[in-house]
């Protein structure tokens, strides 16, 4: 049985805790009316710093996972970020190395003109390129196999996360108690939000020569998590702490060179959700009543046609499955929430005549809603070899590679469906196996009735240890990063 490793979650994870530092990325490509600032990265003196990141382990143990480097210079008309972080794990025993680069380019007012983001790892590419334009953010997304374009209205222009902090030192110098409820928008997950910054504490802090410098507490509520930092009185961050990954500004060849250990950290053991009692069969169950401890999950909608939240108590009830589906293929129906779930997203390119051409020979023609649903589910699973891809995968990507993790196969399972006429969406949480609860995804499709279908696991329909947290795109699983060392589990009932 393939273990669950839910990577996007991971490099999600990763990203957020390393939300101050953005990535270098080349000088090419800014707009014409950009040229100016972007011309100004050349040369000069920058102020760049450099951080080490690390994971906390039990008894307050940290090992490092990689650094990250971040430049920023002033213009004529603003200011210019350059950054890049290199991180190090472990995949199932193997080393994987995950690269990020980046350049921002903003007002005086730390507002975003342009960002260029990029991450490579396993010889795939995922590169984000954005534009501001009035209230409209221009995006293009680029993966292995394609370019996609698409525009977000936004309420305002927002910051980049590494300039909160310091934006609310420039508005009279930090001080307890100060806050600020700023907008900000990330590119790796294309969430646009609000960052919620207060200073909780004023505090003496040595450096690592040895100086003792004034410095404060800050908490940074973004998309659910709270960072917790120590930044100078500029707003520079000194150290970061978000979900077990610790952000800590150092010398360069510290950063670079210190604290590695022979064998890289295998996060996803790390991200792990303890459970207080072993589950058996878990792949036969049809109910399991689960209550979640340490987390606040009532702003979430984790209840859905199979599963109840209430006072934390989470109980999950496979339905009995169809003999016949609902409908003849494609749905026409009049729900606008279905309809929606036909359509093509960034990483889902339903209408690639790629995606079309799959789909059709997959699902033989006139078919009813079930024996499709089937018949897609029946290919992702034997088509796609099961080994880790650390990348942000589109569709696309997944059916050239032809192989992946449960990200992967619930990305094409999604698309080819939706290229079908099902409506379908990727359902993102936590899986039983091995003793523990891992990070994991999965699909819901509608045939009638919706049925939750794991091409991973290879069930029609998936047990009942999948316990739902969100559905949807990268912007809907950040919420997944609030539980990161947070979460346990306690086994109530089950059959």
């Amino acid at each position: 049985m393939p273990k669950p490793m839910r990577w996007a979650i991971v490099v999600i994870w990763l990203g957020l805790a390393a939300v101050f530092v953005w990535r270098e990325a080349r000088q090419a490509g800014a707009p014409g009316d950009l040229d100016a600032a972007a011309a100004a990265i050349a040369g000069g003196d920058a102020d760049q710093e450099w951080y080490g990141l690390y994971v906390e382990q039990p008894g307050g143990r940290r090992d490092k996972i990689g650094y990250a480097a971040v430049e920023r210079e002033q213009t004529s008309t603003g200011f210019v970020t350059r950054s890049s972080t290199y991180m190090k794990m472990a995949v199932q025993g193997a080393e994987r190395i995950v690269r990020t680069e980046s350049k921002a380019l903003t007002g005086f007012d730390h507002r975003l003109k342009y960002i260029d983001f990029s991450l490579r790892s396993d010889a795939l590419k995922f590169k984000v390129i954005g534009t501001m334009r009035g209230k409209n953010l221009e995006l293009e997304i680029q993966t292995a196999g394609d370019t996609r374009r698409q525009t977000m209205q936004v309420p305002e222009p927002p910051l980049m996360p590494d300039t909160l902090v310091e934006l609310l030192a420039s508005r009279g110098g930090l001080r307890v108690g100060a806050t600020a409820d700023l907008p900000f928008f990330d590119p790796a997950t294309f969430r646009y939000d609000r960052a919620h910054v207060r200073v909780t504490k004023r505090i003496e802090h040595t450096t690592p020569d040895g100086k003792k410098i004034v410095a404060y507490r800050v908490q940074t509520e973004l998309a659910g998590a709270t960072a917790e930092e120590i930044v100078d009185e500029a707003g520079r961050t000194i150290e970061q702490k978000l979900a077990g990954i610790v952000m800590v500004r150092e010398p360069y060849q510290t950063a670079l060179t210190e604290g590695w250990r022979s064998l890289p950290a295998d996060l996803p053991e790390l991200a792990r959700v303890k459970v207080d009692r072993p589950i058996p069969k878990p792949r036969d169950l049809k109910y399991l009543k689960v209550r979640m401890v340490g987390v606040d999950l009532s702003d979430l909608p984790i209840g859905d046609e199979r599963q109840t939240f209430a006072d934390n108590v989470l109980t999950v009830t496979v339905p009995p499955p169809l003999s016949r589906g609902g409908f003849r293929l494609p749905y026409t129906g009049l729900d606008a929430a279905l309809k929606n779930l036909l359509k093509p997203t960034p990483l889902l390119e339903v209408d690639d005549p790629m995606i079309q051409a799959k789909a059709h020979e997959i699902v033989p023609p006139g078919a009813d809603a079930l024996s499709a649903a089937w018949a897609i589910y029946r290919w992702v699973y034997e088509n796609l070899e099961k080994k880790p891809v650390i990348s942000m995968t589109s569709a696309r990507d997944v059916l050239l590679i032809r192989r992946g993790d449960c990200n992967e196969h619930a990305s094409l399972f999604a698309a080819l469906a939706r290229a079908a006429g099902l409506p379908a969406e990727i359902r993102v949480g936590l899986v039983y196996a091995n003793g523990a609860f891992y990070y994991h995804a999965w699909n819901g499709v509608y045939i009638g009735q919706w049925v939750s279908v794991d091409a991973t696991f290879g069930q029609f329909p998936a047990d009942a240890t999948h316990l739902r947290i969100v559905s949807g795109g990268l912007d809907r699983q950040v919420d997944l990063v609030r539980l990161m060392g947070k979460l346990s589990i306690q086994l109530l009932e089950y059959k």
